[in-house]
This record gives C-alpha cells, sequence and structure tokens, in this order.
C-alpha cells in the first residue's frame, strides 16, 4: 500500500524500573515480568480500538483515530494493580504522521517519544495539540507544565501531566506571578565534592554517585509537608565531581545561587555551585516558601 497521511492521537509507553529489577531478580525472572507487563500495555491499546504499531525494547507504540480513547488507554497503563513491581511513563501527542507499512512516521512520532522519556514513572506527559482534542472532563484531570523546550524540538511546547493518583495526593499548582531571571554560567568540574542539605533544623549530605530526594512523599530525604510540593519533586545527584539538582515536579524549583543567580527549573536539570537556596513550587523570598539551603564542599 502506498504511504497515506493522517491526523491521529499517538501514544507511547515505556516501562520504568526495568534495570534494577535485573539486577534484584535475575535475568529470567525479569524477562517474564517485564514481557507480561508489555502485554499488558499492548492490550490497552487494543482494548480502546488503537492500533498498536510495534513493541521495541521496553517500550509499545500506538496510534488511535479518537484521541478519547488514547487517554482512556495511558490511563489503564498507568492505573496498574499494586502489586506490580514495575511502573510505567509515557507520553501523547496528536498530529499529522506518515502511516506506510504497518508503521508511522514522522515529527509528531518524533514528539511523542520526547515527551515520554521527559515523563516521571507513573505520568504521561500530553503536548497541547493533544490537550485540545480532550472533553472537559479529562481535560479538567491534567496539570499544565507551562512552556517546555524538548530535545530536537526548535521551539517551546505546552506541556500537560497527567498522573493516575487518588485525589487527595493530587498536587496543588502555586501561582507565582514574578518569576527570577537570569541564566547559569558554566563552571569547571572538581575532582571530589559533597553537598550539604540544610532544612529546617537538620541537615544531609549528599557524596559521589549519591542522590537524594526532596519532595512530600516519605520515600524522600527531605520531606516538605505543603500540598503544592510534588511527591517527588527534585533530585539533587553527586556524580562524576558535578552536584546536579533536576526538577521533576508539576510547579517547578526555585534556585537561588550565591552572586545573584536566579532560576526556576521545570522539568529541567543544571549543575549547582557555591552555596544557595532550593524552593519548591515557590519564589523564596514569599514567606510560605519552604527553604533548603545547600553548599558544596570541596574535598
Amino acid at each position: 500500500m502506498s504511504p497515506q497521511t493522517a491526523r491521529v492521537a499517538i501514544l507511547l509507553a515505556d516501562i520504568s524500573g526495568s534495570t534494577s529489577l535485573y539486577e534484584a531478580v535475575g535475568d529470567t525472572k525479569a524477562q517474564r515480568l517485564i514481557g507480561k507487563e508489555l502485554m499488558r500495555l499492548q492490550a490497552a491499546i487494543s482494548d480502546e480500538d488503537g492500533v498498536c504499531i510495534r513493541q521495541k525494547g521496553d517500550d509499545v507504540l500506538g496510534y488511535f483515530v479518537d484521541p478519547r480513547k488514547a487517554f482512556r488507554a495511558v490511563r489503564a497503563m498507568l492505573g496498574r494493580p499494586t502489586d506490580h513491581v514495575l511502573s510505567v511513563h509515557g507520553g501523547l501527542h496528536y498530529g499529522q504522521t506518515v502511516l506506510a507499512g504497518g508503521d508511522i512516521f514522522g515529527e509528531a512520532v518524533n514528539l511523542t517519544a520526547r515527551l515520554a522519556a521527559l515523563a516521571n514513572a507513573g505520568e504521561a506527559l500530553l503536548s497541547r495539540s493533544f490537550f485540545d482534542q480532550l472533553p472537559q472532563r479529562e481535560a479538567a484531570s491534567l496539570r499544565p507544565l507551562d512552556r517546555i523546550r524538548l530535545k530536537g524540538v526548535s521551539s517551546p511546547i505546552e506541556v500537560y501531566s497527567f498522573v493516575d493518583d487518588d485525589a487527595a495526593m493530587q498536587t496543588q499548582i502555586f501561582s507565582d506571578a514574578a518569576e527570577p531571571s537570569g541564566a547559569s554560567e558554566p563552571w569547571l568540574p572538581v575532582a571530589e565534592v559533597t553537598v550539604v542539605l540544610r532544612y529546617g533544623c537538620g541537615s544531609q549530605r549528599c557524596s559521589e554517585s549519591e542522590s537524594m530526594l526532596i519532595g512530600r512523599s516519605n520515600e524522600c530525604s527531605i520531606v516538605l509537608s505543603r500540598p503544592w510540593v510534588s511527591r517527588k519533586h527534585a533530585v539533587v545527584t553527586v556524580r562524576d565531581g558535578k552536584v546536579m539538582l533536576g526538577d521533576r515536579s508539576s510547579s517547578g524549583t526555585y534556585v537561588s545561587i550565591s552572586g545573584g543567580h536566579e532560576l526556576l527549573l521545570r522539568r529541567e536539570t543544571i549543575m549547582l555551585t557555591g552555596n544557595g537556596v532550593i524552593s519548591p513550587a515557590i519564589h523564596p523570598a514569599r514567606p510560605e516558601a519552604d527553604l533548603i539551603g545547600f553548599e558544596i564542599i570541596s574535598l
């Protein structure tokens, strides 16, 4: 058949945590569990009248004529049974594609893959074009993430987050009109460093090949019991002599670095230098902000 063009809803879903699963339970059992999960993801596409294009590695790709059915499919994927050891993340986009040889091609497919790669475990990221196709009831369950620049995409796009979570655990988006400006400067890495994070009356250290989560979940190293803080809001990692801060939230993370630099991260990662303040969701100048001090110590 000759190639055809069509505007469709594209869904790419990927399994999170497969690498650690192989290490934890061994190759044979891990492969069995991952294979079972891939079959579940493919069935979620088929059950909503979608076309499952292919399965590659730990991800599945499909498309739908009806975007509403694509959204129902990703909800089924994320709403996994509580006894599952694997999580799923995904991307959804609505756009023009080329259908040929039982496959789909085009920039819309690449954009969907970028969204899936940026999503956290248990989350789906949706483009504005997909969001615009949803009825108001479904659209109301999404959280706007503002405009995000995706790798390989020339201009920033509006992105929305969907997490199939209990209403009581949903994160409130704190709107802050005043955003700091500025840009980080390049710094040379040091041979060996430790970062000290100070919150309240306590402090914690993070050294080479270690990481610390900041968020509302009890799994985090620094727990902030605020409704506008995401469950796993941000992560601090020390690797190869550099201290990196990555935002993983729905509302962003403010960073004030000594020397006057202020940044608002939205699903971005930067290198921390010197000392300063991390403030999830809220500008550090506001009285309700939870301030986490950081200091980089060269050893």
